[in-house]
């Protein structure tokens, strides 16, 4: 309810005392005359609620880390299939890093990954998704390679497909 920090009156249906409406407002009720009537102070439209969320304020995705077991097999999937491009890193552990606009895509090897995937709908499971140029053209790539994809369930303009190690991967045409 939008208001400007006035009393609203206002008759509705039996509710229990202490109920809140969507606002978070705690609704106070009142028996006038044999009516039920509720009073709800109404904060000013300016009001932002406190949920002791922090003032920070995320600007941008950098990068996302997802593991692999074998290093060569993935790099092959994502610049052989997928067209990433591998930049330089520095650090010691095994992995490989890309770039993907402002965006970078971390590989790190690990000995198991977790990768169960509990919906049959590859897109309600954790994962990526990427932007392509042409959708049809790179479903087609990927059928040409034998890669399985699935469209998407929501009918929109999307796929998704899965690397060798089963992280989901959706590519849309935007």
């Amino acid at each position: 309810m939008e208001g400007n920090g006035e009393l609203v009156l206002s008759k509705v249906v039996p509710f229990s005392f202490g109920d809140t409406n969507a606002n978070g407002i705690l609704l106070c009720v009142a028996s006038l005359i044999k009516e039920v009537w509720v009073f709800v102070i109404s904060p000013p439209a300016s009001y932002q609620p406190d949920y002791g969320i922090m003032t920070m304020q995320i600007t941008q995705s950098l990068h996302t880390a997802i593991l692999v077991t074998d290093l060569e097999r993935s790099e092959h999937f994502y610049v052989q299939v997928l067209g990433l491009s591998k930049i330089n890193r520095s650090l010691k552990y095994p992995g490989v890093w890309y770039q993907v606009g402002s965006y970078q895509l971390h590989l790190i090897v690990a000995p198991v990954t977790p990768t169960e995937n509990p919906n049959a709908k590859w897109g309600r499971n954790p994962h990526i998704a990427f932007s392509v140029v042409d959708l049809d053209n790179a479903k087609e790539e990927l059928l040409k390679q034998n890669y399985p994809i699935q469209a998407s369930a929501s009918g929109r303009a999307a796929l998704f497909i899965q690397d060798p190690d089963g992280n989901i991967i959706e590519l849309s045409q935007q």
